[in-house]
């Protein structure tokens, strides 16, 4: 400020006018134009401050503000908060297309006075006003409000969350904590109004509920660290044509009955097209070393449970969650070939050739490769090995009669798991491997990603494991008579 008082008003008056002004040129712009810059503000605090800029303003960054709601667990008195906004403010909840809800199973104090519309909510929810209600069960009351929902990602914590999630961090099966009993049968749940236009489901959860699969318009089902799948009493399928699943290692065998109920289970898919399937070998309730449970024919048997998928299934993906480097005892995966509609496979070397498949006797079992399905368009092939090269060189001599529509092959690289880039890159190279003539070519893409199931915090994705993709951002384009094989 100057020492002049008339001066400090003239620059006051002149900083209030140019502000005025950038305000009316802002809302001079079109309401698509607008809609575009809110959806450009990636922070709540940017967007909250352009809707206190005018009404027009106010009703373009709502938009963006209720698209995506989140409820973290550490914060269960912004659940009752919401319910009163959406009380006052009832056109704010046909703008939410997207919520992430991780409550913890606790107590929470909620006046709804002077809220008539909650409080009817509330009561046909089986609750009772006066009384402390549990957060889930607000939760399930919020989900009654939601017309447009699209995407739900759902977690009850049963204690705050301290570092990394674990099982006894959360509810085997969310769904009763969200809702009263009279709702879980699948007609009852489709009423409320959040779950009848529901897509994508993200759950993590013990137990796989029936009822929510069969949700109307449900597509995409996630569902993290599972260990039970419900089957169902009736002959309800569902309409889903994704389901990605990440299993415990521990349970990944007959002997603790988790696969059990896999095939049953899978045969009320009749429309799956991608399957995902995950094991997440965690410090905690380990019950035997990582190659005591994946030995001998172990994925075969799995393949063999994914049969009721073979009319449907075109995309089919295995990824373990740490490395099957040096395990020992797995045998060649039988049964692909049977899966006639698959057009993308993802696998890791070991799990697709066997452990023993090395370069030293690889020209011994490349007779014994089991083959592709027939149909196959790409094949994204893990932690690959140097010994990689001799099944390459078989899948082009088999290309054109067995697997004519083969057209990309990816190998994926990872620090400290399989072979690294360089040693692959020089195998691929030596004349002595690959007699085929190789061109190549550098890109600028990166390297792809592989989404994991929901995780608490903010939407993310991370890659393969705890490892590290290779850290250049350059793919090795190879064309293979025809196929195009990128190194990552």
């Amino acid at each position: 400020m100057s020492t002049d008082p008339d001066l400090d008003n003239i620059l006051m008056d002149s900083h209030a006018n140019r502000s005025s002004i950038r305000s009316r040129n802002l809302q001079q712009l079109p309401g698509e134009t607008l809609l575009s810059i809110a959806s450009q503000l990636d922070d709540r605090n940017d967007l909250a401050s352009l809707a206190k800029v005018s009404k027009k303003l106010c009703a373009i960054a709502q938009d963006e503000l209720y698209k995506l709601v989140y409820l973290s667990e550490d914060k269960p008195d912004t659940i009752c908060g919401l319910l009163k906004t959406l009380e006052k403010k009832p056109e704010l909840a046909e703008k939410v297309s997207h919520l992430i809800a991780y409550p913890l199973d606790c107590l929470v104090s909620c006046d709804f006075t002077g809220c008539p519309r909650t409080a009817i909510l509330v009561q046909r929810h089986g609750l009772t006003l006066g009384e402390q209600i549990r957060a889930p069960r607000l939760v399930g009351c919020l989900l009654d409000l939601l017309p447009k929902l699209k995407i739900l990602r759902i977690l009850v914590f049963t204690k705050k969350k301290e570092g990394n999630v674990r099982f006894e961090d959360y509810v085997d099966d969310a769904l009763p904590c969200l809702f009263r009993p009279e709702f879980l049968t699948s007609n009852n749940l489709a009423s409320i109004k959040g779950l009848a236009a529901l897509q994508e489901l993200y759950v993590q959860s013990g137990t796989l509920n029936w009822s929510w699969c069969t949700l109307p318009q449900i597509k995409s089902i996630t569902v993290g660290l599972c260990i039970n799948f419900d089957i169902p009493a009736t002959d309800l399928m569902s309409n889903a044509t994704s389901l990605d699943i990440t299993m415990e290692s521990c349970y990944f065998n007959h002997e603790h009955g988790c696969l059990d109920n896999l095939e049953p289970f899978l045969c009320r898919f009749p429309m799956l097209e991608q399957f995902i399937i995950r094991v997440h070998h965690s410090e905690h309730d380990r019950f035997e070393p990582l190659e005591d449970i994946f030995s001998g024919d172990d994925w075969t048997s799995v393949i063999t449970l994914l049969a009721p998928l073979a009319p449907s299934l075109q995309n089919l993906a295995l990824f373990p969650k740490q490395s099957f480097d040096d395990l020992g005892g797995l045998f060649p995966i039988r049964g692909l070939s049977d899966f006639h509609k698959l057009k993308s496979l993802s696998i890791p070397m070991d799990v697709l050739l066997g452990s023993d498949f090395s370069t030293q006797n690889a020209l011994d079992t490349a007779g014994h490769i089991q083959p592709l399905p027939p149909h196959l368009h790409g094949i994204w092939i893990q932690t690959p090995k140097t010994s990689i090269v001799v099944w390459l060189e078989h899948v082009l001599e088999m290309q054109a009669a067995r697997y004519p529509e083969l057209r990309i092959v990816e190998l994926l690289c990872y620090e400290n798991v399989g072979a690294d880039y360089e040693t692959i890159e020089e195998a691929l190279y030596k004349p002595s491997e690959l007699s085929t003539e190789i061109s190549t070519e550098l890109s600028t893409e990166t390297p792809t990603e592989i989404p994991v199931p929901v995780s608490v915090g903010e939407p993310s994705t991370e890659t393969l494991s705890n490892t590290t993709p290779h850290p250049t951002s350059i793919f090795r384009r190879l064309q293979l008579a025809g196929i195009e094989v990128l190194l990552a």
